[in-house]
């Protein structure tokens, strides 16, 4: 992708006191803190999408002794179908000098980003000669965009800054090698490497981006091995934590969905469609949601037609960069060819070629990638720049758009100040929209399934009943296949003594899956408050099969027993 020049070269040592490299540092510095500063809220909250699972009820945080910390490590030990053990670490540290609050979660993860995006000015700086328009417009756009916001404010994504903060890191250090061909820089890529796979798989994409980095700067060549050999242990290190990650995630139930569900054709299709997404919030970042499900029209061999139109456009515009910049050689195009071959490599694991859950993107899938799109509005900015009699006045300009984004940014982190207002916000984007026909409910357009039994399930836990109850019945209505939903729904119900559409809940989820022995025993306990202990302890039976010994079963046994003698005892008095 273009060949690095004498000229080049030299204009990568320009000397950094250069005021312009000081004073945009410190503008993204200042602007990045000032922008984040409503994570800080007194009234921030965990929520109940993984904060759970990584913390409050986290046992491997809550200690950060030699023996944990060993536990934490150990290749059998999994969070969320996920080997991350610096990020669980990390987790704990801040539990260690904060407890459960979510002040040091929020400084951890604010720290790392500011950080994160001074590490992509000095890196911008060193790949593009030097240029600190550029290095302005990407870093900026990467610390303030709007699109960032879940992997800062969300306590759980920390994974997302910490592998991130090493990840960049080794492209600096690589960068280094490339100039002085130390053997300690090399090393140093690789540890830092390893650090940010143990914070997070995407890590693994590094050893194909320093690939990209070497055709760059030219480097790369049919008869030079070196570039190659040099990848040889990284690789290495990546196909270790890739067939690690792809072994947890397909043994699991959170893990990778499996991909028969639909065709190649069909997965190439959405990733086509996730790109153009992606774009578009890039551009124009709004209606944006912490969760986004897959189109209402799209069900197994039903792919709608605008996703396959959407792959197509993204096709073409992959396959024209790489004609243009074949033909061509110019050093815009090889910039504009490394910025698409940067997205690609590293969305490549979230493009849901194979699918993972049921959403179709996800803000945080941009923590990284976007840095490959920040680069081509940064290349225009440099150009820009170049042929104005002040780029002083660029750069002014550059820091005015990042003023608004950072209020842009400011104004979303407010959805994650809690369960309610992060699932609300989902709704308000995707909600159930039902038509009456014959007296039934059918769905005309689907919503987001997991929001609706997020907020319910939170407001069932702040005895918040009847708004629980609402939210669970929208899923009802829908007759969505959910079992753990229609659990949530029927204690709700209980709860509110509405014991015959308990169990019908209750009925619903024991027969759409495997449930526990928790939920027998629920539904017996409506049965047994509608005046069916027969039933109660037929259910009863079940739960203490699947959970020999339970004392709350065995004392529901007791009671339904003594019911029933009751009702003989009544029915055989003179």
């Amino acid at each position: 992708m273009g060949s690095r020049t004498k000229s080049t070269a030299t204009r990568r040592q320009r000397d950094w006191r250069d005021p312009r490299i000081i004073a945009s540092v410190l503008f993204i510095i200042v602007l990045t803190v000032l922008s984040y500063q409503p994570i800080f809220d007194v009234d921030k909250q965990f929520v109940n999408w993984d904060d759970d699972d990584y913390i409050t009820e986290q046992p491997l945080v809550q200690s950060v002794k030699g023996k944990n910390i060993t536990r934490m490590f150990d290749t059998e030990t999994h969070v969320s179908a996920n080997y991350h053990p610096l990020t669980m670490l990390s987790l704990a540290m801040d539990i260690d000098r904060g407890g459960q609050t979510m002040r040091p979660f929020m400084q951890t993860n604010l720290a790392l980003h500011v950080l994160n995006a001074v590490f992509v000015f000095i890196m911008i700086y060193m790949l593009f000669g030097g240029s600190v328009p550029m290095a302005l417009t990407v870093a900026m756009l990467f610390a303030v965009h709007p699109m960032h916001v879940e992997s800062v404010a969300w306590a759980s994504a920390r994974k997302d800054v910490l592998y991130a903060f090493f990840y960049l890191l080794a492209c600096i250090s690589y960068l280094r090698y490339t100039t002085s061909l130390s053997w300690v820089s090399y090393a140093v890529t690789i540890v830092l490497f390893v650090l940010s796979c143990w914070s997070k798989p995407m890590a693994v994409t590094l050893p194909v981006v320093l690939l990209a980095v070497d055709a760059y700067l030219g480097r790369m060549s049919l008869t030079t091995a070196r570039p190659w050999i040099e990848k040889l242990p990284l690789f290495g290190i990546s196909l270790y934590f890739g067939v690690l990650t792809f072994s947890i995630q397909s043994s699991t139930s959170t893990g990778l969905v499996d991909a028969s569900t639909y065709s190649l054709v069909d997965r190439l299709a959405f990733a086509g469609y996730g790109v153009l997404q992606y774009a578009y919030k890039l551009l124009l970042p709004v209606n944006m949601s912490a969760f986004y499900p897959y189109p209402s029209e799209l069900m197994p061999g039903n792919v709608p037609a605008f996703m396959y139109v959407g792959a197509g456009v993204v096709l073409m515009a992959i396959i024209g960069t790489l004609l243009a910049w074949y033909r061509w050689r110019t050093p815009v195009w090889n910039t504009i060819a490394f910025g698409v071959a940067l997205y690609l490599i590293t969305a490549s694991l979230v493009l849901q070629v194979i699918s993972v859950g049921g959403a179709s993107m996800a803000d945080r899938y941009t923590y990284i990638p976007y840095l490959g799109f920040f680069i081509l509005l940064g290349l225009g900015v440099h150009h820009i720049a170049a042929r104005v009699r002040s780029a002083s006045t660029v750069l002014v300009s550059v820091a005015a758009v990042g003023v608004f984004l950072g209020l842009l940014t400011a104004d979303r982190i407010r959805v994650w100040e809690n369960s309610e207002t992060l699932w609300t916000g989902v709704i308000d984007q995707y909600p159930y929209e039902f038509s009456n026909v014959g007296g039934n409910d059918v769905v005309i357009k689907r919503g987001a399934l997991y929001a609706y039994s997020n907020r319910g399930i939170h407001y069932i836990k702040t005895n918040q009943l009847e708004k629980g109850a609402a939210d669970l019945a929208v899923l009802s209505r829908a007759k969505v296949t959910h079992p753990d939903s229609y659990r949530a729904y029927g204690v709700v119900l209980q709860r509110l003594s509405r014991h015959a559409e308990a169990i019908n809940a209750f009925s619903t989820a024991i027969a759409q899956g495997d449930v526990d022995y928790q939920v027998y025993r629920a539904r017996g306990a409506s049965y047994s408050l509608s005046g069916q202990p027969e039933l109660a302890l037929a259910d009863y039976a079940v739960a203490l099969r699947k959970q020999p010994g339970d004392q709350l079963t065995l004392q529901a046994v007791r009671e339904a027993q003594a019911m029933m003698q009751a009702r003989q005892a009544a029915i055989i008095a003179p």
